[in-house]
C-alpha cells in the first residue's frame, strides 16, 4: 500500500506544485486567500515534498519527514479555504490530501521502525 500511495501523492504534489509556481489561476487563488506573497514558497515546498515522498521509497525517514511537511501544508490549505468561507466542495480536495499525507507519514514511520 505504501508504494502506490507514495507514487500517487508524489505525482500529485509535483503537478500541483509546478502549477502553483506557473499558473495564472493559482496566482489568483493565492491572492483570493490573501496569501499571494507565499505562492512561490508553497509551490516550492510542494515540489520538494513530492520529491521527498518519492525518495522515501528508498529512505523511509526522508519520506516520513516529507509526508509530515505536506500534511502541514495541507492543514494550512484547509485553514485558508475556511478563512475565505469556501464551502465543503472546494475544501474537499485539501481535506482528502491532508488525510492521504497523514496516512503516508504513518506508513513511512511504520516502515522505518520495522527496518533492521
Amino acid at each position: 500500500m505504501l508504494t502506490p500511495l507514495a507514487v500517487f501523492v508524489g505525482a500529485s504534489f509535483l503537478a500541483y506544485g509546478v502549477s502553483c509556481l506557473s499558473s495564472r489561476w493559482m496566482r489568483s487563488e493565492f491572492e483570493r486567500f490573501g496569501l499571494g506573497r507565499l505562492r512561490s514558497l508553497v509551490g516550492a515546498l510542494e515540489v520538494a515534498g513530492a520529491v521527498g515522498v518519492l525518495a522515501g521509497l528508498a529512505v523511509p525517514e526522508v519520506g516520513f519527514l516529507s509526508a509530515v511537511g505536506l500534511t502541514v501544508v495541507m492543514a494550512a490549505a484547509v485553514v485558508a479555504r475556511r478563512r475565505v468561507k469556501d464551502g465543503l466542495l472546494p475544501t474537499l480536495p485539501s481535506l482528502i490530501y491532508l488525510t492521504l499525507t497523514a496516512v503516508l507519514a504513518l506508513l513511512f514511520a511504520l516502515r522505518s521502525l520495522s527496518a533492521p
